[in-house]
């Protein structure tokens, strides 16, 4: 063993120095076939047409085959891992769609609310400022329903001293003046009547 001390694993020791079996060399020359003569004469004969093609690529291998297949899977697992993020990502979009267009509804009720709460403080404050109005209104009507009753009470007072006024100390012409007066007084009252 001496220069070459290799770790190897138990038990490999055993077989680096076992000597070969003799029938071995014997069975590999025994494997391999001469060569006949159509397979040389193919190659190198006179008969051989430079125009047709020969292709000589061999069958794919197995592990070639496997990889093949490997990939093909991958490739179609791949599409279906796209596919599923496609879809989740247009389910996504279509409930984010879906919550801006409740959003958008929300607002707009919202703006409808706010446009009526408006709308309803305006008539209110129309009403209440009517309601003024009206109340002014009333409150002119009383003073000018006063005022003419204090100016007919007036009234009634100048036409009763015009009627009591003692015509017997007065000059011709007062009298005539208050008798004229009594007259229109007493028309008035008949016309009221």
């Amino acid at each position: 063993m001496g220069d070459l001390d290799f770790q190897l694993p138990y038990g490999s020791q055993a077989f680096r120095y076992k000597p070969p079996i003799e029938g071995d060399n014997q069975k590999l020359e025994g494997l391999q076939a001469p060569q006949t003569p159509d397979s040389i004469n193919q190659a190198c004969g006179d008969d051989v047409s430079y125009d047709s093609f020969v292709d000589f690529e061999r069958p794919i291998g197995g592990k070639a085959e496997k990889a093949k297949q490997e990939r093909k899977e991958s490739e179609k697992e791949a599409v279906a891992v796209f596919m599923e993020r496609k879809t989740r990502f247009l389910e996504d979009a279509h409930e984010a769609e879906k919550e801006l267009i409740r959003i958008k509804k929300k607002k707009i009720c919202l703006i409808e609310l706010k446009m009526t709460e408006k709308i309803n403080i305006k008539k209110e404050r129309l009403r209440f400022e009517q309601e003024k109005e009206d109340e002014k209104m009333r409150r002119e009507d009383a003073k000018m329903r006063r005022e003419n009753e204090r100016l007919w009470l007036k009234r009634i007072k100048q036409e009763e001293r015009i009627m009591m006024i003692d015509m017997s100390v007065l000059s011709e012409r007062q009298k005539q003046y208050y008798d004229q007066l009594q007259m229109e007084i007493l028309e008035s009252q008949k016309k009221k009547a």
